[in-house]
């Protein structure tokens, strides 16, 4: 069975999906002529809404094409949430995708939804969520085999810390 052909279409010109990083090293990565996506209050979410809508605008004018907002799991109100994520999502130039981090937050899965966030960004050992937002995952896995078992799963896009190379043939 042609594994391409079970999960979609292919670029044909090989090249990298992109690379997450933190804000620092977002100038530095936009380098590679990649798409770069800066995790924003990474990685508990407990930064002040003004710092992470600061990060985030930031990590745009300096090379990252999409942001993703890390979500306080603590945060005891839905409203909270939902103004975290509205104040980053505004801070961003027009152009630069956006992406939500829900960790464990049902709220942040919804407020994502709410602001027409690009991405639920997930890590690799969740399980995928049911959700309106197309989910990317990162973190792993780094073989080809659970990266096409994630797709499979319901993921959009997969960033994997390196892939393993495989024989294809």
């Amino acid at each position: 069975m042609d594994t391409v052909h079970s999960v979609g279409t292919v670029d044909p010109a090989p090249r990298a999906a992109g690379v997450v990083v933190e804000p620092t090293h977002v100038a530095a990565a936009a380098r590679l002529g990649v798409p770069v996506v800066a995790v924003i209050g990474w990685p508990t979410g407990r930064h002040h809404s003004v710092i992470k809508a600061a990060e985030a605008r930031l990590s745009a004018e300096t090379g990252a094409s999409e942001v993703w907002l890390a979500v306080d799991a603590e945060l005891a109100e839905d409203s909270a949430v939902l103004a975290d994520v509205i104040a980053v999502r505004q801070a961003l130039p027009p152009g630069t995708l956006f992406g939500v981090i829900p960790g464990a937050s049902a709220a942040a899965v919804q407020a994502a939804h709410q602001v027409g966030a690009d991405a639920l960004a997930v890590s690799a050992d969740m399980d995928i969520p049911d959700a309106a937002v197309p989910v990317a995952v990162y973190g792993g896995p780094d073989d080809l085999d659970s990266i096409i078992a994630a797709l499979e799963a319901g993921a959009a896009r997969v960033y994997p810390g390196r892939v393993k190379q495989r024989d294809c043939a």
